[in-house]
């Protein structure tokens, strides 16, 4: 591998929470990285934190965003980084189950590890794998996934996390994991984790 997994993951995870800390309330409005494209593009309606997550991250890093992925160009890698490629997503398992559609979270996460058919979601992390898995050794000299979640006491993510890379096959992978004290949403947490491999 010529990228060494753990510092690349300790890089993003200090990244992370530069991020979670400089995001403060917008209007009395708790932000930070749960809510960071509230905070980074305060100006639109329906900003998307995903995809300011990986704006902010290409800039700390000295990585690259949205970068095409050679067998398909329609479908973009969120970051790549000294060569290795680096999808990224949020997992928000309270906010989903609040609104009573916990489906919808895990089809964000499984689909189609575990197929929800009638929710047709197509970004999903499960799908972002595979596009990665696609990836040759012409094309990347790595390969990573990153969640990022939010969970509490009564909202874990630990187990969907864990079957997730269970279902995924991610045994073989480095992997790394994070979590810290949510400062604007008292009782919640900011999770991250990582597989890279080579």
């Amino acid at each position: 591998m010529a990228i060494a997994p753990a510092p690349l993951f300790d890089r993003i995870v200090t990244a992370l929470r530069a991020m979670d800390a400089e995001a403060q309330s917008v209007n009395s409005i708790p932000t930070g990285l749960n809510w960071y494209g509230g905070w980074a593009r305060r100006n639109l309606k329906r900003p998307l934190t995903e995809v300011e997550w990986a704006r902010a991250l290409a800039t700390r890093l000295g990585g690259q965003r949205e970068v095409a992925y050679p067998a398909d160009p329609r479908k973009r890698c969120d970051l790549v980084v000294d060569g290795c490629w680096i999808e990224v997503k949020g997992l928000w398992p309270a906010w989903w189950a609040a609104r009573g559609q916990r489906s919808i979270y895990e089809a964000y996460l499984f689909d189609p590890l575990k197929p929800y058919p009638k929710l047709g979601k197509d970004h999903t992390a499960a799908r972002d794998l595979i596009k990665l898995k696609g990836l040759s050794a012409v094309d990347a000299t790595a390969v990573g996934m990153s969640l990022v979640g939010f969970d509490s006491v009564v909202r874990p993510c630990d187990g969907d996390v864990a079957e997730f890379a269970r279902l995924a096959g991610l045994g073989s992978w480095w992997h790394g994991s994070a979590a810290w004290a949510d400062a604007q949403r008292p009782g919640e947490a900011v999770r991250v984790w990582g597989w890279f491999r080579s």
